[in-house]
């Protein structure tokens, strides 16, 4: 889900990337066959466009995944800032 997420965002995803997102999520250490497979099957499944061939191959999210992702976005309230750093003024006693 981590990779999905990271491509639907506009990330370049590689194969190098996905191994280290799924690691970093799941904890547990997945090889390159392994890697290859998965994006594979989310590349038929749909989710992802793969681009370039062999070592400069990367993956961008399909139609449907940016779609989404957009969808996602544009639904947040976005709170207008007339200052970005007035974000917290903290009330300290006696000052």
């Amino acid at each position: 889900m981590g990779a999905l997420y990271d491509a639907a965002r506009g990330w370049r995803l590689r194969r190098s990337l996905y191994i280290k997102t799924v690691t970093s999520s799941t904890g547990e250490d997945i090889t390159e066959a392994t890697a290859t497979r998965d994006l594979n099957a989310m590349t038929k499944a749909g989710l992802l466009v793969a681009i370039g061939e062999k070592r400069g191959r990367s993956y961008q999210p399909a139609i449907e995944l940016a779609e989404a992702w957009r969808t996602i976005t544009e639904g947040r309230r976005r709170r207008p800032l007339d200052d970005p750093y007035d974000l917290f003024q903290p009330h300290l006693p006696g000052l």
